[in-house]
């Protein structure tokens, strides 16, 4: 059902729930939990909702699917990856106009699939299929654009006080001779698309399946790069003033390694049902200057996709982590987390989060604006 027939005004949620949160925490310190894997707490402990509006999509052009979520301008853009184009919504979730359509022309796309909003205003979108990203004025107009030199580049993040973007990809030439390949998985490019820099050795695939998993999911947390292939925890740190690196496991209690199979599935049916028996990263998102959230994506018995966090500050220290729930976090701005939900008749909601880190005893609230 479109939401363009029942426009809905926004839903005020529960306010702050620091006394159960803080309960939590002391329960953990007290129970033999290691202070860096704090116990379990309810979703909404760690991500309190404060406001929800319902996103009124068009019934020409319903939205299919949430593959980024970014505020710009005020407003909110939305990334779909199935209707190959933009959405952008005001606050109270009205559809404001659709950018691009399906296509290989300027300011068109294939699969538009992470979006990054540059200290000028202007919008970057990363087409993943078309390996290309897009540079939109305030005004939704298109700029201009160049190809990324990877094989499936996987993110797209700008860099804090450098201007920079990161794209997380496994290689950045498309020569398809192995031994010319980068090593590297993360590269920094200016805004006019010019290589600068590459750092973090990809890590070593333990199994020959795992190679299937590979991507990275990657976020940037003040000058802190964080990055983990999807099929571990092991989050991976690179500090871009000093060059530091070091690893962390992060959300142990919670995670569950997949359980990789002697010999590949031999069909597509029988590997979609093993996929679907396994915990995957699905993301990283940065929350503040400090923290960051990793989300497992996980199936329940009846092969619904739910989803886990793992909050954990720039040192790898995981703070704390959460039970199942369909929301989907994508990103923060001004100590506020935005997210989304699909309810059973496919309408997607827009939520605003405060966010409660309990950790030694204490509970960290973000300012609401």
């Amino acid at each position: 059902m479109s939401m363009s027939n029942k426009p809905r005004a926004f839903v005020p949620l529960p306010g702050c729930l620091s006394v159960v949160a803080l309960a939590t925490v002391l329960g953990a310190c007290g129970s033999g939990q290691p202070m860096d894997e704090p116990g379990e707490s309810a979703f909404e402990q760690v991500f309190t909702p404060v406001r929800q509006v319902h996103l009124q999509e068009s019934d020409q052009d319903p939205i299919g699917t949430v593959a980024a979520l970014r505020v710009w301008n005020g407003d909110f853009v939305v990334a779909d990856e199935i209707q190959s184009n933009l959405k952008v919504f005001d606050p109270a979730g009205r559809l404001l106009r659709t950018i691009g359509r399906a296509g290989d022309g300027p300011g068109e796309f294939r699969r538009p699939f992470a979006a990054a909003v540059l200290d000028s205003g202007n919008l970057a979108v990363l087409d993943r299929s078309r390996m290309y990203v897009s540079f939109f004025t305030p005004e939704g107009k298109y700029r201009d654009g160049w190809f990324v030199p990877a094989i499936s580049p996987g993110g797209l993040h700008v860099v804090p006080e450098r201007g920079e973007l990161l794209i997380p990809a496994f290689r950045v030439t498309s020569d398809p001779e192995p031994q010319k390949a980068s090593p590297y998985g993360m590269h920094l490019f200016t805004p006019r698309g010019e290589l600068t820099r590459s750092f973090r050795r990809l890590p070593e695939m333990r199994v020959g399946l795992e190679e299937s998993f590979s991507s990275l999911a990657t976020t940037v947390v003040g000058p802190v790069v964080i990055s983990t292939p999807r099929s571990r925890n092991e989050v991976h740190h690179y500090d871009l003033r000093s060059g530091r690196e070091w690893t962390a496991k992060v959300g142990s209690s919670i995670y569950r390694p997949p359980a990789w199979p002697k010999k590949r599935p031999d069909s597509f049916e029988a590997m979609n049902e093993w996929v679907k028996e396994q915990m995957w990263v699905q993301n990283i998102v940065a929350l503040d200057s400090m923290h960051y959230a990793v989300r497992f994506g996980t199936f329940t018995t009846d092969r619904s996709l739910v989803f886990r966090y793992a909050v954990a500050d720039i040192h790898g220290t995981t703070v704390a982590v959460t039970d199942t729930t369909r929301f989907v976090l994508h990103s923060s701005v001004g100590g506020q987390v935005y997210g989304t939900v699909r309810d059973e008749e496919g309408d997607v909601a827009l939520t605003t989060f405060r966010v409660q880190l309990p950790r030694l005893g204490r509970v960290a609230v973000a300012e609401r604006r």
